[in-house]
This record gives C-alpha cells, structure tokens and sequence, in this order.
C-alpha cells in the first residue's frame, strides 16, 4: 500500500506527538487508530479502490487520518479545504465524485454520503484505476473564472 512507510514510521514514534490542532495534541499511535477507524467507516460506506472522494475536512487528526486511510485503499481523492466551502458543491460536480466525506471542524465527526455519480468517467482516471495506484485531485484557485483540476 503506498502509505505503508508513513504507517511504519507512526509504529515507531508512536507515543510521540503527531498533530497539534486547536490545542489538542495527538500522538502517531492516535493516529493509528484513527486511520484504522477511518478504513472500517471508509469500507463500511463502499468506498473501494478507484473510487472519487471529495474530502472536505480540515487539517485535524480525523481529517488526516482518512486522507491516509483513502489514499492506502487506493482511491482518488479531492481534498477541500473549508475555506473554499462556497465552491464545493462545483468542485464535487467537476471531480465527478461519487462519494462525499466530511469530517466536521468542531468534533471531528465523519459523515460518508454518495453523492448520486454513479460512477467518475474520465480517461485519466481509467488510467490511473488500470494503474492499481490512488491519486489526488487538486483544484487551482480559479483565478482565470472556472477552476480546473490537476490529477496526481
């Protein structure tokens, strides 16, 4: 799985700090658990390898922990930020994803929907789902008006 060496270093520093948010720190072996927690949720709403992911979370430890847990079951995720709250709806609609995760700010609670796509088509996605290998879908600011996406 391609995170197993960031999986291998959290084992290994796990009683170390990993992620400070708000205040609130958690070490590498709470985000362990909540990467695993994360997958079972993740497998437990259908989400499998190749699927599109609009993630819409915040950097806090839910929040990475699933970006891990998705990216590890070899999905393809659109990571938005809630600063650009007002445009994902459009964002969603330009991933074509078919599943929406949002991990709320104050609680860190995950809510897995689908989004009624049913399923993303787009020649370089086939190619990235023949790869076997997940991806990350990133938007540009839309300076120029409408915002495009770049594939990784």
């Amino acid at each position: 799985m391609v995170t197993d060496f960031l999986l291998d270093v959290f084992r290994a520093h796990a009683g170390e700090e990993a992620v400070v948010f708000r205040g609130r720190s958690s070490t590498f072996g709470e985000l362990l658990a909540d990467i695993a927690g994360a997958r079972a949720a993740q497998a437990a709403a259908g989400i499998a390898a190749g699927a599109v992911v609009a993630l819409e979370a915040d950097f806090t430890p839910a929040g990475i922990a699933h970006m891990l847990a998705l990216l590890g079951a070899g999905a393809i995720v659109a990571p938005l930020a809630p600063a650009s709250l007002a445009r994902h709806d459009e964002f969603r609609r330009i991933a074509q994803a078919e599943f929406r995760l949002a991990v709320a700010p104050v609680d860190d609670a995950a809510a897995i929907t689908r989004t009624g796509t049913a399923r993303a088509e787009h020649p370089l996605y086939d190619t990235l789902r023949a790869s076997g290998r997940p991806g990350l879908l990133l938007f540009t600011s839309g300076s120029s008006g409408e915002p495009r996406a770049a594939l990784h």
